[in-house]
C-alpha cells in the first residue's frame, strides 16, 4: 500500500466508510488507519516520539497515581484496555499482544474534520493505554541526532501537516473521544496472552467477549516455547526481575525523564544499568543458574550498559554449548538451541557498550499465532526444558 492508498483510506474513514479488512475506522469526521510496525507500510517507527496522553483505565487518574504511588490499586482494573486490545486484534489479526510491560503497540494515521493529517502511536505501556506522537520540531527536522536516523520517509512526511502536541486541551479531548468511539464500533476478538509488569505475571485476554485477568503464582511450572534466549517462563521472569532492580534505582525526577520520550528512556537506561550493576550481578549469583547470567548478558546488551571483564567471562562460560548439547532428545531442538546460543555468544564477545545489541526474540504469543496459522489450536506439549543448574 502506497501513501496515496493510505490517504484514500483515512479520507474514506473520516467520511464514515469503515473498512475493517484494511484496518480503517472513523467517527464524527475523524479518520483512523491502524498499522503494525511489522507491516509492509513501514512509514513509522518509535524514533523521536514521546507520550502525548493517557486514555482508557488510566486516562483521568494516572497523573495522581504516579504522584501518590497508588497504581497497584488499579492494576486489575484493565477491562477497558483489554477491549482496546481485542479491537486491535480484529483490525490487525497478526498483531502480537502481550510481553514485558507492553500489551499492545501500533501506529495510527489520523485525520481530523478540519483536514489535519498526522501519525500517532497507540500503545499499552507502563502508564496504561496511551497515545504517543512527535512534536512539530521533530517532524520538520525529520532526523534524530541521538540515533543518527531519519524519522519518516520523505514521501510520508510530505503529507503530515500537523502535530497533535499543538492541540488545545479541548481539541485533544475531542480527538481522544473520537478515537475511543471509533474503536467502540469494532467487533472484539478473543485473545489469550501473558503480560509482565512491576506486579508480576498476568494471564489475560478476552474470552467469549468478556475480559479476564489471572495473576500467575510464583510456583508455576516453567514452560519453554522457544530456544531463543528469552523463550521460557524462567527467562522472562529473570528479565522482569532485572527490570525491577533497574527501576528501583530511579529517583522521582529521573522517572519523569525516562517516561518523557524514547531518547530520555534510552539515555536513562544506560545510566541505571551502571548504577545498579552490582545489584544485578549479585541477583544473578544468588540464582545458582546459568540462565541468570545468560539473560543478564542479553539484558545489558539490550540497554547498552557497560559490562566488566569478570561478568563477561562468566556469561561466556555459562553459555558454553557443552552444558546443553547432550540434553536434547530431538535433533531439531538441539540444532535450534545451538543456533540461538551461538548467535548470543558471538554478540556478547563483540559487545562494547556503545550501542544497543539485540538477540532474536520469540514471544509465546508469536509461537501460538504461528501454530494457529498452521491449523493447530493449542500447544499440546511445551518444548523440552533445559537444565541450567550450577552445581558447586
Amino acid at each position: 500500500m502506497g501513501i496515496k492508498d493510505l490517504l484514500k483510506l483515512v479520507n474514506q474513514a473520516a467520511s464514515g466508510k469503515t473498512n475493517l479488512k484494511k484496518s480503517s475506522i472513523g467517527f464524527n469526521g475523524y479518520g483512523f488507519v491502524f498499522r503494525d510496525y511489522k507491516s509492509m507500510e513501514a512509514y513509522v517507527s518509535r524514533v523521536g516520539s514521546s507520550k502525548l496522553c493517557s486514555l482508557g483505565t488510566y486516562r483521568q487518574v494516572y497523573g495522581k497515581i504516579e504522584k501518590c504511588g497508588l497504581r497497584e490499586f488499579f492494576e486489575d482494573d484493565m477491562g477497558r484496555d483489554l477491549f482496546f486490545a481485542g479491537a486491535l486484534r480484529t483490525l490487525i489479526p497478526s498483531l502480537e499482544l502481550g510481553g514485558t510491560e507492553t500489551l499492545f503497540d501500533v501506529w495510527v494515521f489520523a485525520k481530523t474534520p478540519n483536514n489535519k493529517l498526522f501519525p500517532v502511536i497507540f500503545y499499552y505501556g507502563q502508564s496504561g493505554a496511551s497515545i504517543g506522537a512527535w512534536n512539530p520540531d521533530i517532524i520538520i527536522d525529520n532526523f534524530d541526532i541521538m540515533l543518527n536516523q531519519r524519522i519518516f520517509p520523505d514521501e510520508f512526511r510530505s503529507v503530515i501537516n500537523f502535530s497533535p502536541f499543538s492541540f488545545s486541551e479541548s481539541e485533544l479531548e475531542l480527538f481522544i473521544n473520537a478515537l475511543i468511539c471509533a474503536l467502540d464500533q469494532v467487533p472484539i476478538s478473543d485473545f489469550n496472552t501473558f503480560f509482565y509488569n512491576d506486579s508480576g505475571e498476568l494471564q489475560l485476554g478476552i474470552r467469549s467477549g468478556e475480559p479476564f485477568i489471572v495473576r500467575m503464582l510464583n510456583n508455576k511450572r516453567n514452560r519453554t516455547w522457544s530456544y531463543s534466549i528469552l523463550g521460557s517462563d524462567d527467562a522472562m521472569e529473570l528479565n522482569y526481575n532485572y527490570i525491577s532492580i533497574m527501576n528501583k534505582c530511579l529517583s522521582p525526577e529521573e522517572r519523569k525523564e525516562k517516561m518523557k520520550d524514547s531518547v530520555g528512556k534510552n539515555r536513562m537506561d544506560k545510566i541505571l544499568i551502571n548504577r545498579c550493576y552490582n545489584q544485578l550481578v549479585e541477583f544473578a549469583q544468588h540464582q545458582k543458574s546459568r540462565l541468570a547470567f545468560i539473560v543478564l548478558g542479553e539484558f545489558i546488551m539490550a540497554h547498552a550498559g557497560e559490562i566488566d571483564v569478570d561478568l563477561r567471562r562468566l556469561i561466556i562460560k555459562y553459555s558454553n554449548w557443552s552444558y546443553e548439547r547432550h540434553q536434547f532428545i530431538n535433533k531439531r531442538d538441539r540444532k535450534e538451541r545451538k543456533n540461538f546460543l551461538m548467535d548470543f555468544r558471538r554478540k556478547i564477545k563483540k559487545y562494547d557498550g556503545t550501542e544497543r545489541v539485540y538477540v532474536p526474540f520469540y514471544s509465546v504469543n508469536r509461537v501460538i499465532n504461528e501454530m494457529q496459522e498452521r491449523g493447530e489450536t493449542k500447544i499440546e506439549e511445551w518444548r523440552q526444558d533445559i537444565n541450567y543448574s550450577i552445581i558447586d
